[in-house]
């Protein structure tokens, strides 16, 4: 593993900061090569990488010295699935009163299906409207 580091920039600054080494290999070739570029990024985006678990998430935090922020850990905590919660995110949807404020048709425009958008209903305790 250690000349396999030596090939893939970043990797050794990452694990010299205390990241394990394949964890790594995956955020150097995702393009977090330093600790700068992950603390510039979220939780989100460093689940988003392959092979990237809530450890190494935690990892790369004790190696800053904070948290990262997880816009998502909002709409999880709701019991939404990691990428239902973040479709509603990256469509500015941070909350039950920005989720209120949705059309059934904007939230089939975000890519949710029927399924998806009634869970929002549930949680909204109400239709939306059909917008």
């Amino acid at each position: 593993m250690e000349s396999y580091l030596k090939r893939v920039p970043g990797a050794q600054t990452l694990v010299d900061a205390g990241i394990r080494a394949q964890a790594a290999v995956r955020l150097a070739r995702a393009g977090f090569t330093s600790l700068e570029k992950i603390a510039a990024v979220t939780r989100d985006d460093l689940l988003a990488v392959y092979g990237v678990s809530l450890r190494t998430v935690e990892q790369c935090e004790r190696a800053l010295g904070h948290d990262l922020p997880w816009p998502t850990a909002f709409w999880r905590e709701k019991g939404f699935a990691p990428d239902f919660a973040r479709i509603l995110c990256k469509g500015g949807i941070d909350s039950l009163e920005a989720l209120g404020k949705r059309s059934f048709k904007e939230l089939r425009a975000l890519g949710l299906g029927p399924l998806r958008i009634r869970q929002c209903e549930a949680v909204l305790g109400r239709l939306l409207d059909e917008g």
